[in-house]
C-alpha cells in the first residue's frame, strides 16, 4: 500500500490510537473469555501488523524531503518555493 505522506500519517495516528484500546480490552478479556481474547489479540496483531509499514513509508518519506530541501539548499533555492 503506498499513501501519500499525509494520508499515511494519518492512517499511522488512527491505527496507533486504536492499538492502545485493543491491548487494554485483551487484558480485560484475559479472565473473561479466553475465546473472545483470541479475536481481541488476533485484532491487536492485524493492527500492530499495519502500523509497520506505515512507519517505514513515514519515515522513507521525512527523509526523501530532506534530501530535496538539502538538494535545493545546495542549488540556492528560496526556501519559499520548496512549500
Amino acid at each position: 500500500m503506498r499513501l501519500p505522506i499525509p494520508a499515511a500519517i494519518f492512517t499511522l495516528l488512527t491505527l496507533a490510537g486504536s492499538v492502545v484500546p485493543v491491548w487494554a480490552q485483551s487484558l480485560a478479556e484475559v479472565a473473561k473469555n479466553p475465546a473472545q481474547r483470541a479475536v481481541v489479540d488476533r485484532n491487536r496483531q492485524w493492527a500492530l501488523g499495519e502500523l509497520d509499514p506505515l512507519k517505514k513509508a513515514t519515515e522513507g518519506g521525512k527523509k526523501a524531503i530532506a534530501a530535496l530541501e538539502e538538494e535545493a539548499r545546495r542549488a540556492s533555492v528560496p526556501a519559499g518555493w520548496l512549500r
